[in-house]
């Protein structure tokens, strides 16, 4: 995969970017080309190129007076970058003195090009998307990338973005697609990493508050779009338990005597979100297997499919259910053996939901929204895998 760049800012606003220096470095033994720009966005925005190239490298320091009061220092061999406001430093991973662990200083590793930080006492970072835990990234150690991760208690997130902003007053965007991991000082008190592809582009925004540090972030990557009023309202879940319970509401009549009894009692509500308690659950290739090779015949399989269809509704894993009632002196051998891959969708109404034209539409006479659960995984053998197959060959 190409890791260079998704190209977060726009050919306007690079054209009219200013180009500070362009100057060759070293980095692990290997010339690097470095670009340094100034971008026409406010408050101040520093690109960041890095390519590598061929040629000399010529040792020394170059200072750069980016802003009024804002100097950037670039030490060539190896490469390090220290920006400084009024003569205070910002940022900086020039980290070669003896109190500082590891290489301070841009580096090359099997897993990517590494990035040292310095992180002070009283330094809050923010920001890297939406993660489980402190909200304040000191200590944390983050791998940003968007990935499935099948549950709450862990630290993999859909929504990990390779920004982050620190109450030094700067922010840093890199402008990738492919896998990052951002260290704010997890191992050693006062230094961060970022590991990142070997070739990046870096936007460093400085800042006197936060927001503007946001703003500008848009205006390199884009304006989100606002979302609706309502979805700002109070939504309600009667999502219970992450075991084998799915939901208290079980049916389309469950639900809209939920939603009737909110308004009933006067309660504020604006969406009804229905858990994944709607839909057929998917009998996986992977499980019939798996049944089999524990020594069910293949009637008894076919008698599991039939457990499985009518108590899947109501069910987690209604076939550990069934393990559990039939063989329970196995149960925990076979437990830790299943095959814990996500049930998936059908994006079938069961029986219990006869009618969710007529469901939904009155839960919007009752003024609510509708949000549904959808789990986008088709299972190997189930009807839908072989539809999307069909349509694949095609």
């Amino acid at each position: 995969m190409d890791c260079k760049s998704f190209r977060a800012i726009n050919d306007e606003l690079k054209a009219r970017s200013r180009q500070l220096l362009s100057v060759n470095v070293l980095i692990s033994g290997l010339t690097y080309r470095l670009k340094v720009l100034q971008l026409p966005v406010e408050p101040i925005v520093i690109g960041i190129e890095l390519r590598e190239s061929k040629g000399p490298v010529e040792e020394g320091e170059v200072k750069l007076e980016v802003a009024p009061g804002v100097m950037l220092t670039v030490y060539t061999s190896p490469l390090r970058l220290t920006v400084t406001r009024n003569g205070s430093v910002v940022f900086t991973n020039n980290l070669l003195t003896p109190q500082h662990y590891g290489r301070g200083y841009f580096h090359l590793l099997d897993d990517g090009l590494h990035m040292p930080i310095l992180i002070n006492p009283d330094e809050g970072v923010y920001g890297v998307g939406e993660w489980f835990g402190r909200v304040n990234r000191v200590g944390q150690r983050l791998e940003v990338y968007v990935v499935d991760p099948a549950g709450l208690p862990n630290d993999k997130t859909y929504v990990a973005y390779p920004f982050y902003w620190s109450t030094a007053g700067y922010g840093l965007l890199i402008d990738t697609y492919c896998r990052v991991v951002m260290d704010f000082g997890s191992r050693y008190l006062g230094v961060g990493e970022i590991v990142m592809p070997r070739e990046v582009d870096l936007y460093l925004i400085l800042f006197n508050r936060p927001n503007e540090a946001i703003k500008a972030l848009w205006e390199l990557t884009g304006y989100p779009e606002i979302p609706p009023l309502w979805s700002f309202g109070v939504w309600y879940s009667l999502w219970r338990d992450a075991g084998y319970v799915y939901s208290t509401y079980r049916t389309q009549d469950d639900v809209v005597k939920f939603a009737e009894e909110v308004r009933r009692r006067g309660l504020p509500g604006d969406v009804i979100h229905i858990d994944p308690i709607y839909t057929r659950r998917p009998f996986r290739e992977s499980l019939r297997l798996f049944l089999l090779r524990l020594g069910l015949s293949e009637s008894e399989v076919k008698e599991l499919v039939r457990y499985h269809e009518e108590n899947g509704r109501w069910s987690f894993r209604p076939v550990l259910d069934y393990i559990k009632s039939k063989w329970p002196d196995k149960f925990e051998v076979i437990f830790r053996e299943y095959p814990m891959t996500g049930q998936g969708c059908t994006f079938e109404w069961h029986g219990g939901f006869p009618r969710p034209t007529e469901m939904t539409a009155r839960l919007h006479e009752l003024g609510f929204k509708v949000s549904l659960w959808v789990n986008p995984y088709a299972p190997v053998g189930s009807r839908w895998f072989s539809e999307l197959s069909e349509g694949v060959a095609r």
